[in-house]
């Protein structure tokens, strides 16, 4: 079934974060990315600085938006209306919508894996899943560095190429006879 243009490439936000979680299996399982490393062993540090609470926030507590960093994202949409004082929230304790957790989630996994994200999502999905409309020429990061130096990894995707993704996800990462992202990833990721 489909309506309407679904080989458009389309700007996508929210999505992105997912797409992200998923990228980040095959490291966290290969042992390359320890969710337990807080941001004081990366080295992350930003524009006007980090508190000593909120760089005690780990990988896992960045992937699942529970970091409790409230500082100024490179991107708009952190839902800054729940937003508490900085230093006020221990790390782990509460989840909000914070695009400054996502963006360090990017900014780390290229740093760990050593690999480009839209790279690894042409290796790990786009090529294996048959992606028709996957154009890694355009995809790049936005954001504005004066706020944040860890800007936003956009992604533009067509319809039934993000359709791909949502069908490997209800087949527990499998696609085809291929295992893409492992079952116990999955398991973690929607828990």
């Amino acid at each position: 079934f489909q309506y309407g243009d679904v080989t458009q490439q389309n700007y996508i936000a929210s999505c992105r974060k997912s797409v992200l979680a998923m990228l980040y299996g095959k490291y966290v399982d290969n042992g390359i990315i320890d969710l337990s490393k807080k941001l004081s062993e990366l080295n992350i540090d930003d524009v006007g600085g980090v508190l000593p609470m909120e760089s005690k926030a780990t990988i896992q507590d960045l992937i699942t938006s529970r970091s409790g960093i409230y500082r100024p994202a490179s991107n708009p949409g952190t839902w800054v209306q729940f937003i508490k004082k900085r230093g006020t929230v221990e790390p782990g304790t509460r989840w909000l919508y914070n695009n400054w957790d996502f963006n360090v989630a990017g900014h780390l996994f290229e740093t760990l894996s050593e690999k480009n994200i839209y790279d690894e999502i042409t290796e790990q999905f786009a090529s294996p899943l048959q992606m028709e409309d996957w154009d890694r020429s355009i995809q790049q990061k936005v954001g504005n560095p004066e706020k944040s130096k860890y800007l936003a990894y956009a992604m533009w995707f067509s319809t039934r190429d993000l359709a791909r993704l949502g069908l490997l996800m209800l087949n527990n990462g499998k696609w085809k006879d291929q295992q893409i992202i492992s079952e116990s990833w999955i398991k973690e990721r929607t828990t």
